[in-house]
């Protein structure tokens, strides 16, 4: 706004206008969108391949904006596109607040800023817990199985065709959903620094931890066995002949074979050779 500046000045939008240029925006992506209770302010993507046509588009994008493009080449897992999946609440006006589960790429080579920087996966309202661990697991019902098999083979296959585009996922917000997607509390004082780290708050409270390596060393497969949640059912997979889960937190231990379950319907005689 200085007036020797010689950047433009941007378009001014009153919200009717925001709302238009974010409905044409939209229609150029060519990611199907399904209204539900509350018009499109709780739309979600939908369609088999529509997450991977979503996260597609957007990486394209990147390279006509000032990203500069993506910095790695996507080509492989070993250099695959990071997304970031993240989540809040927040809208522009309290009648049309709610939470937005989005995405955008991580691994860019400049900020992003591209026209698809943020892209919305789910908007839904809900009238009380509206982050709570429940309601998110229905209101991801539709994408998550698409989340689940991006995590497991990492090639976007939009349209179901498979690109050659490979992609990490990568859980960033703030703390209170990061938590509550976890299926913990907002706040837990004898375990604050869960699930970014096994540290208390007195251990925090010094500041002396390096940000670059102390944080996010705690893998999915350790957060699933806290969760007491074994990792095939996590990521919607085929229960295996075998498999065993231990929480390092409190020590229980849960496994169920084929050999358990005939005794569980059957007896001990079940096992005899």
């Amino acid at each position: 706004m200085a007036a020797d500046s010689t950047v433009p000045a941007p378009e001014l939008f009153d919200l009717l206008g925001i709302v238009q240029v974010e409905q044409e925006e939209l229609k150029k992506t060519g990611v199907q969108l399904a209204d539900a209770v509350g018009g499109h302010r709780c739309a979600s993507v939908t369609g088999l391949y529509g997450v991977d046509q979503a996260i597609f588009n957007a990486i394209n994008a990147t390279y006509d904006s000032r990203t500069g493009g993506m910095a790695t080449t996507g080509d492989c897992v070993e250099r695959a596109h990071v997304v970031c999946i993240t989540g809040d609440g927040a809208m522009l006006t309290h009648g049309s607040t709610g939470v937005r589960v989005s995405f955008f790429c991580g691994s860019t080579e400049f900020l992003n800023q591209s026209t698809c920087d943020v892209t919305d996966l789910v908007m839904y309202q809900e009238s009380s817990k509206a982050e709570d661990y429940t309601v998110l697991q229905g209101r991801l019902a539709e994408i998550r199985p698409a989340l689940q098999r991006l995590y497991c083979t990492h090639e976007l296959c939009p349209g179901g065709v498979r690109s050659g585009v490979f992609v990490k996922l990568c859980l960033v917000a703030d703390k209170p959903f990061i938590r509550h997607v976890c299926g913990l509390l907002s706040h837990n004082a004898d375990a604050f620094g869960a699930p970014f780290c096994n540290c208390t708050d007195k251990d925090l409270y010094c500041f002396d931890k390096c940000k670059r390596t102390h944080y996010g060393q705690i893998s999915f497969e350790t957060l699933c066995s806290r969760a007491h949640v074994p990792v095939w059912e996590a990521l919607g997979q085929v229960e295996p002949q075998y498999w065993k889960m231990t929480c390092d937190c409190c020590e229980e231990v849960t496994f169920l074979t084929y050999y358990s379950i005939e005794f569980l319907k059957f007896g001990p005689t079940s096992l005899t050779p």
